[in-house]
């Protein structure tokens, strides 16, 4: 939620959901020492090996946000 910025503070819920979905996904995925190995590394490999596991729940709250915006025109 701390890195989450903007999207916390104005969809706090989604943003919450989000962060579960993403921490759920990597916890299945991998295990603590790969994750903290991954940790270790630059942000631009961090993204390349991580981004994958949780692309799904990104593209979820992208929609999530899109129909509250929809919604709110």
């Amino acid at each position: 939620m701390r890195d989450a910025g903007p999207t916390a503070t104005n969809y706090p819920q989604l943003a919450k959901e989000y962060c579960d979905c993403s921490a759920d996904r990597i916890m299945a995925a991998m295990t603590r020492e790969q994750y903290e190995k991954t940790l270790s590394k630059s942000f631009e490999e961090q993204v390349k090996e991580v981004m994958p596991v949780f692309q799904g729940c990104v593209d979820r709250l992208r929609q999530q946000i899109d129909s509250v915006t929809k919604r709110g025109k």
